[in-house]
């Protein structure tokens, strides 16, 4: 509510006449100009303050003041040389200030000595319940991920590549056959210069080798993902990419922890995520992908009647399975936290 108003001493009291209105002067009067009433609410950003684990910063989230701040996202090295990570609310003006910050001195750090390796801020509202910053700060870009696929809406996987000397393609190809294959991943920034300076007739790609296939588009990006969390590499070659929007989970056969699983996919409308920590060969290994909900509930069964689940499979003891929901859930938390909350999506199975 906005109020308009004038204040007059009592001794500044004056009556006059003009015509026959009647003006009083030096009273208090108030006048209600307008009234608004602001009921949206402000982004919705990742939280979390120096974590050495950038997941760390996937599970907490917080709402900014609407119209004054932006989600940020900080990577910066302490005087140790060790790498932390801090996300949450900034004031649009910081934000405006520092842009891409890379290798400058974090005053809001002074304390800790904190260089700052990248400082980004975004102010588009969360999509599928993913804030913006999750996609910032991350120096390696996420691609769709697939080989020869007849349709590109088939390329549900994606990939982290190994470093900022990658980007993301996308090569459409036609087979010996005349029938039309999609491949997707990452692909080293010299080569994807290469295509774009001489074309890619002249560049010597694996798929023109094994299978003498004509590579009829061949481009490179690597923009962060859109709002919605599909890589660039989806709309390359002139195509319009309808992405799925079921959950994605991390796909990956032995890791040494999960949070190392870089290739993630969308699972079936009846399938969740699934990580399996397993004592194999004398080390402890991770194996990540996606599971029929009717099967977790039969492995969440026999948790609650057993407590600990361990079971001999070819060789290996597997020491914990786990489901659960959520973009890439898999790859952020320990099996035993995710059994502990895993749901039950039929009572009469698990309840």
């Amino acid at each position: 509510m906005v109020l308009s108003y004038i204040c007059y001493k009592p001794d500044d009291f004056e009556k006059r006449q003009t015509g026959s209105d009647l003006v009083l002067t030096g009273i208090l009067f108030v006048t209600v100009t307008s009234i608004i009433w602001k009921s949206s609410l402000g982004l919705t950003c990742l939280s979390c303050h120096s974590e050495s684990d950038r997941s760390r910063c996937l599970t907490h989230q917080v709402e900014c003041r609407d119209g004054l701040e932006d989600c940020f996202f900080d990577k910066s090295t302490l005087q140790n040389s060790a790498v932390v990570y801090s996300a949450g609310c900034r004031a649009k003006g910081v934000c405006d200030l520092l842009g891409n910050a890379v290798g400058r001195r974090d005053d809001i750090s002074r304390s800790r000595r904190t260089s700052v390796l990248c400082a980004q801020c975004c102010n588009t509202a969360a999509k599928n319940r993913i804030p913006c910053n999750a996609h910032l700060c991350t120096g390696r870009p996420t691609c769709l991920f697939c080989d020869s696929e007849p349709d590109i809406t088939k390329c549900l996987r994606q990939k982290v590549c190994q470093g900022s000397g990658e980007k993301c393609y996308l090569d459409k190809v036609i087979l010996p056959d005349l029938s039309t294959v999609f491949s997707a991943g990452c692909r080293s920034t010299q080569v994807c210069d290469l295509i774009a300076s001489v074309g890619k007739r002249n560049v010597d790609l694996p798929l023109i080798r094994q299978k003498k296939a004509t590579v009829v588009c061949a481009q490179c990006c690597n923009t962060q993902p859109d709002s919605s969390g599909v890589p660039c590499n989806k709309v390359l070659c002139g195509l319009h990419y309808s992405s799925v929007s079921y959950d994605t989970c991390g796909v990956c056969d032995r890791v040494s922890r999960s949070s190392d699983c870089t290739v993630f996919q969308s699972c079936q409308p009846t399938e969740v995520c699934k990580l399996n920590k397993i004592f194999s060969g004398g080390r402890i290994i991770h194996e990540l992908g996606c599971e029929l909900k009717t099967v977790c509930d039969v492995m969440l069964r026999e948790y609650k009647a057993t407590h600990h689940g361990k079971r001999a499979d070819l060789g290996s003891l597997v020491l914990c399975s786990a489901c659960c929901t959520g973009k890439n859930c898999n790859t952020k938390g320990d099996c035993r936290t995710l059994i502990q909350n895993q749901p039950c999506f039929n009572s009469t199975t698990c309840g």
